[in-house]
């Protein structure tokens, strides 16, 4: 009620009026901006879904997918109905590689996309290497021979920090795309 009021008052003088017009004006902006971006989230949050259960599977062997809830926190769980998930490094670690190599896949082709429409890519399409600490230690040979398969797939380079045990099942597949290596 004391709004009204306060809006009955404000509307007597032309100042207050043309002030609530900018004010409207402003809201119905903001509006619109949040509906494009709403909608535009859907989009690339399905995408990058997609993308990560694409990796997933190529990465993963066994019947599980990953969803993602509104805050873009990853889990997986089993294609088969009824059946408890156990959880092991060796699952999140493939679960997260999903993820990463999601996200880089969906930006280069944003970028890739954005580049042929003729839209200013400069910024956007810069290769940035992605750069992993021991990230075979709690996966298996299977787990390493699929992951390793997939990295020159998606991402540009590559820096990786492994140990001797990791990097002899991982060099397989990975050494004709190795430009250095360093042993310390």
């Amino acid at each position: 009620e004391l709004e009204r009021d306060i809006a009955r008052l404000s509307a007597t003088n032309d100042k207050n009026r043309k002030i609530m017009l900018y004010c409207d004006y402003a809201e119905a902006v903001y509006n619109w901006f949040k509906d494009y971006y709403d909608t535009s989230e859907k989009e690339v949050k399905k995408e990058l879904l997609d993308s990560i259960n694409d990796n997933f599977k190529k990465m993963y062997h066994g019947s599980r997918k990953i969803i993602m809830d509104e805050n873009y926190k990853i889990t997986p769980v089993s294609t088969d109905e009824g059946y408890d998930l156990a959880k092991s490094e060796g699952l999140e670690t493939v679960t997260n590689f999903s993820f990463i190599l999601g996200l880089v896949e969906l930006a280069r082709k944003k970028a890739t996309v954005a580049e042929e429409e003729g839209k200013e890519t400069d910024k956007v399409t810069e290769p940035y290497p992605i750069v992993m600490d021991a990230p075979f230690s709690n996966t298996d040979a299977e787990h390493i021979k699929n992951i390793t398969a997939r990295l020159p797939k998606v991402a540009e380079q590559v820096i990786v920090f492994v140990m001797d045990k990791d990097w002899d099942i991982a060099k397989e597949r990975l050494q004709e795309f190795v430009g250095s290596q360093y042993v310390i």
